[in-house]
């Protein structure tokens, strides 16, 4: 059972990512074994994993894109 958690800034501010830590650690529960971060203009995002399938480091959150788009910390 993974989690993902986030924040969106309306007006385009940076998140704080003190606060996305804090809550990514509130989900620690829903995956210990992996975890990310994505900041971007006006919008963070967090993920835990629990790797109780995939225990290789391909089965990370996200997938990435086909075109290879997405990063994550």
């Amino acid at each position: 059972m993974c989690g993902i958690g986030g924040v969106f800034n309306f007006v385009g501010m940076p998140c704080d990512a003190e606060a996305l830590d804090r809550l990514s650690e509130a989900m620690l529960g829903r995956g210990p074994d992996d975890h990310g971060m994505y900041i971007g203009q006006g919008v963070g995002l967090v993920h835990r994993r629990l790797s109780n399938i995939d225990l290789s480091s391909a089965g990370r959150c996200p997938m990435p894109m086909r075109l290879g788009r997405c990063r994550w910390s």
